[in-house]
């Protein structure tokens, strides 16, 4: 089997998915670099092992966090909390290396997305205050300001990526009402 011509296939597939059917030419450069300047020469395929490999370095730093967690209920926020915000961080600006920076902030703060990318973003904030500003007493409040951030986190960035999903946030809403022990959340004409 040729593995390269699945590779070239598989890269012209993505390009057409993303809306970009041929390499950019050096006038797509040139425009693109108003909206990504931090990579305008990059090929499509050196977008997509870019995103790929900031995606994947935002999983294991995601994964090495939770080896701190001992530390965490012990009263230390600090390693597990600044590891977990950051692997959050770098899995979120993967999608930087397709679309550009401008792009992304974009369609962050859309109208369908503006919400749930602002509770996200207070909350690293927030988690991010909270390790760097240990005068917080007792302590256990602080680990548990934390926690509450870091849970924060973790449902703002579930709802974000589920608001790209065609319905996807409805039917999370149907599965948690149904979860609820609820007949119905909705109304029938909005279902």
């Amino acid at each position: 089997r040729d593995k390269s011509g699945f590779l070239v296939r598989s890269m012209e597939d993505l390009r057409s998915l993303l809306g970009r059917d041929r390499e950019p030419t050096l006038a797509d450069l040139t425009m693109q670099d108003e909206e990504s300047s931090c990579c305008p020469s990059l090929t499509m395929t050196e977008r997509v092992v870019g995103c790929i490999v900031c995606f994947s370095l935002g999983t294991l730093v995601n994964l090495l966090a939770m080896m701190k967690v001992p530390r965490l209920l012990l009263g230390d926020p600090n390693p597990f909390a600044a590891a977990y915000t950051l692997g959050n961080v770098l899995s979120l600006s993967s999608t930087i290396f397709l679309v550009g920076p401008v792009k992304q902030m974009q369609t962050m703060f859309s109208s369908a997305r503006w919400i749930a990318s602002s509770i996200y973003l207070f909350a690293i904030a927030a988690t991010m205050f909270f390790v760097f500003f240990p005068d917080i007493e007792p302590a256990m409040l602080r680990v548990l300001l934390v926690l509450v951030c870091i849970v924060v986190q973790v449902i703002a960035y579930a709802w974000y990526i589920i608001s790209y999903i065609p319905f996807g946030r409805r039917l999370c809403k149907t599965i948690v009402c149904k979860w609820c022990c609820q007949e119905s959340c909705f109304s029938s004409d909005e279902i």
